[in-house]
């Protein structure tokens, strides 16, 4: 029988943080040294620590100045990210012409400086244009943060606290919120956990309700459903029961909670790994019920306007473990079970995180492969 606990939880914070970059003097002092110490090691001839060089550069460069790296990266030659070829003055006046900016550039700290300061404010106006329409109403988006899983195949991500072959788990993490000030946000961390993980945010639709799923500990816990009132910051617990994760929950338009679960007991046929398939419940995680039994995985649901629900199936019948994992779809009550796109395609591999566009009929999704890392 099904039981919810309130829980009382102090972890967001009061006070929103910009995302708003604003070191423009440190990130034209840092490209440049970078971009030297890669000149230095080239001069020495070894390819393999002129690579190693790069990639570390990269990983810098967008982790310190995430999205000035990004302006630097999209403006540069098409397709090349390794701009390291050219003087540096070259590379700045590439991107000065991509961006109609009649600025000449010489080889003077002086220079550089001017020339990049006007790069980067043209990036700016550049971005405001692009996200007009989008920051008009000043949208609010839930997400969470959580470190990059690497599983055998892609969907191994319940991280059962008793897997029998992968418990692919990272502790830490958050639950967060972002508001458009502008064009830029402003974050407001909801949760945070550094020992556990959240994932899968849904909001209800009165825009007042959010639900997740949270596992507290890698052995002492897994996923289960949980609600967050908005307004007064209250969670409730959902699901429960240690060794099953119940994960990729939405709400439905009759007021249940539509998620995928371990709960099955399945295993894959290739593998040892847990199976999750699709369940049922109410808001207060009452009259759970299977409603898919597929012979492997079957992941992350999404509601369209029409309400019907689509959904990424392992399809696993008749054809070897890899291809393929193509789109389904079935009424809210798990009935009307039937293909939707990719069942006679052998490229992409996978579709999954489908979305709806709204006001259309058009889905987005990401096209992967069969391993690839969550």
């Amino acid at each position: 029988m099904a039981c919810c606990v309130f829980l009382s939880v102090v972890a967001w914070q009061t006070k929103d943080t910009s995302l708003q970059p604003t070191d423009t003097g440190g990130f034209i002092v840092e490209i440049q040294k970078k971009y030297a110490e890669i000149q230095a090691i080239k001069q020495k001839g070894n390819q393999e620590e002129t690579e190693n060089k790069i990639k570390a550069v990269h990983r810098r460069l967008t982790r310190t100045y995430p999205v000035y790296y990004d302006w630097w990266l999209q403006d540069g030659t098409t397709g090349d990210v390794d701009w390291f070829n050219k003087s540096f003055n070259q590379e700045l006046s590439v991107r000065l012409q991509k961006l109609n900016i009649n600025t000449s550039v010489t080889n003077t700290p002086e220079s550089i400086e001017t020339a990049f300061q006007s790069y980067l404010k043209a990036c700016e106006r550049r971005r405001a244009e692009r996200l007009e329409t989008f920051t008009a109403n000043q949208p609010e988006i839930v997400f969470t943060k959580f470190r990059t899983l690497r599983p055998s195949f892609f969907a191994y991500t319940e991280g059962v606290s008793d897997a029998r072959a992968e418990c692919n788990y990272f502790a830490g993490g958050s639950l967060s919120k972002i508001k458009m000030n502008g064009i830029w946000a402003e974050e407001e961390t909801l949760l945070t956990d550094e020992d556990g993980v959240y994932r899968d945010p849904n909001l209800h639709f009165d825009g007042q309700h959010l639900l997740f799923s949270w596992k507290k500990s890698r052995k002492e816990d897994d996923f289960h459903l949980y609600e967050m009132d908005l307004k007064t910051r209250e969670i409730k617990q959902l699901t429960f029961g240690k060794g099953h994760a119940d994960i990729e929950g939405i709400y439905l338009p009759d007021d249940n909670i539509l998620f995928n679960s371990t709960r099955c007991g399945s295993t894959v046929d290739c593998w040892f790994t847990e199976v999750s398939n699709m369940y049922l419940c109410d808001r207060e995680g009452r009259y759970m019920r299977q409603v898919g039994f597929d012979q492997v995985h079957t992941v992350t649901p999404t509601l369209l306007d029409d309400g019907r629900v689509v959904y990424t199936r392992w399809d696993y019948n008749d054809r070897g473990q890899v291809w393929a994992q193509p789109l389904f779809q079935m009424n809210p009550d798990g009935t009307g079970q039937a293909e939707y796109y990719g069942m006679n395609s052998w490229f992409p591999t996978t579709v999954a995180q489908i979305r709806q566009i709204p006001g259309t009929r058009k889905l987005m999704a990401v096209f992967m492969g069969h391993h690839t890392p969550q």
